[in-house]
């Protein structure tokens, strides 16, 4: 799925009590919804992977 305007509703099930009070924390800190700060946390996560697996693309076909 490439479309960038299509949107899906999902829940996210967080059952590490630390990280929830830490999201909870953050949002209030920062005046965000805990669902507009989670969201952009798994924005940042996929692109690390993204970066990593290119670094190991890259690294690969180097050899």
């Amino acid at each position: 799925m490439n479309n960038k305007n299509e949107m899906q509703d999902f829940a996210l099930r967080i059952t590490n009590s630390m990280l929830y009070d830490e999201l909870h924390r953050y949002a209030r800190e920062y005046s965000l919804p805990v669902e507009r700060l989670t969201e952009l946390a798994v924005k940042r996560l996929v692109e690390d992977i993204e970066l990593f697996r290119s670094l190991r693309t890259a690294h690969l076909s180097s050899k």
